[in-house]
């Protein structure tokens, strides 16, 4: 855990090693059909530079996670990343266990930079901020994300929270360290709007 602290700065300030991962889901025709979550189009399974960006598509939202056993693949599983501009996580989002972030259109990712190049979060009011615009799904049976003014945009809420066995496998002390450094911040991945 020496290593952890020493660059903390990377693995707890940037979201590289995160303490929470949750899904995405889209809030549209509820009770019609299965609850859709954001995931990577191209990738099925975790990986690091597999191909430098992905687009991102909405897919049946995996029963994983939460008091389940969490997921062992998958690319819908999300975490806050990359430092905000006062060096403190987090200002954006990252696909677990890879090395991709939701770009600023919200509609494709890129390798994750470390810093708040990449800006997305979840609104108090439920909507997927990405840089200026939000996230949303064009009408019609596609179900293609797009991302528009935010007024127009859908809701989205997060599901199956768990913390993930990287986090869990730290000693108490750390655990309690960087939940300490995170206590009174934004939820995670959640900003004022």
């Amino acid at each position: 855990e020496w290593f952890l602290s020493r660059f903390r700065h990377i693995y707890r300030d940037a979201g590289v090693l995160p303490t929470k991962v949750f899904q995405l889901e889209a809030i549209v025709d509820e009770g019609e059909g299965p609850p859709l979550c954001l995931q990577l189009e191209g990738h099925d399974q975790w990986n690091n530079a597999a191909a430098p960006d992905d687009a991102t598509k909405l897919g049946p939202c995996e029963d994983a996670g939460g008091k389940g056993p969490a997921p062992t693949r998958g690319t819908q599983w999300w975490h806050k990343s990359n430092r905000n501009s006062d060096g403190e996580c987090c200002s954006g989002l990252r696909v677990w266990n890879t090395d991709q972030c939701l770009n600023a259109n919200g509609v494709t990712t890129g390798v994750c930079s470390l810093t708040d190049e990449h800006s997305a979060y979840l609104t108090k009011s439920g909507r997927l901020r990405v840089g200026g615009l939000c996230l949303s799904v064009a009408s019609g049976e596609d179900q293609r994300l797009r991302a528009l003014d935010c007024e127009k945009a859908i809701q989205w809420r997060k599901r199956n929270s768990f913390e993930p066995i990287e986090f869990t496998l730290m000693s108490d002390a750390t655990q309690a360290e960087w939940r300490k450094n995170n206590a009174g911040r934004k939820e995670p991945a959640v900003a004022q709007e």
